[in-house]
């Protein structure tokens, strides 16, 4: 499933304040460009394995690695139904990775969930 980071918004309006209180969402229009079709909480099955994830970011400028995180993200995927919890019975490992682009319009954070079995 991949969906852009406005439309991962659009899914999660209003609830991002009920993840967690401490946990603030990212700045917007972070990715301004989007045109992948987004899925709905209620057309997700929620992965049944443990799974790995890699978060993968294409910027132009890239950030420091220490800078990067994934935790605001993980928290709502689990709001959306996608994962059971974010534990580490239910997430095994979590990678990032940047790539260096020449355009900011192009800029784009890709989620890969893969199931280990």
């Amino acid at each position: 499933m991949r969906m852009s980071e406005p439309e991962f918004n659009q899914m999660m309006k209003g609830s991002h304040a009920k993840v967690r209180d401490n946990i603030q969402p990212p700045p917007p229009n972070l990715e301004q460009n989007f045109s992948n079709g987004i899925t709905r909480p209620n057309e997700v099955k929620a992965f049944e394995s443990p799974v790995s994830i890699l978060i993968h970011s294409y910027r132009h400028r890239l950030c420091d690695p220490d800078g990067i995180s994934g935790k605001w993200w993980i928290d709502a995927i689990v709001k959306a139904g996608i994962l059971k919890d974010d534990t580490a019975k239910e997430v095994k490992e979590v990678r990032f990775q940047q790539t260096k682009i020449k355009k900011p319009d192009e800029e784009k954070t890709v989620f890969v969930i893969q199931e280990i079995t």
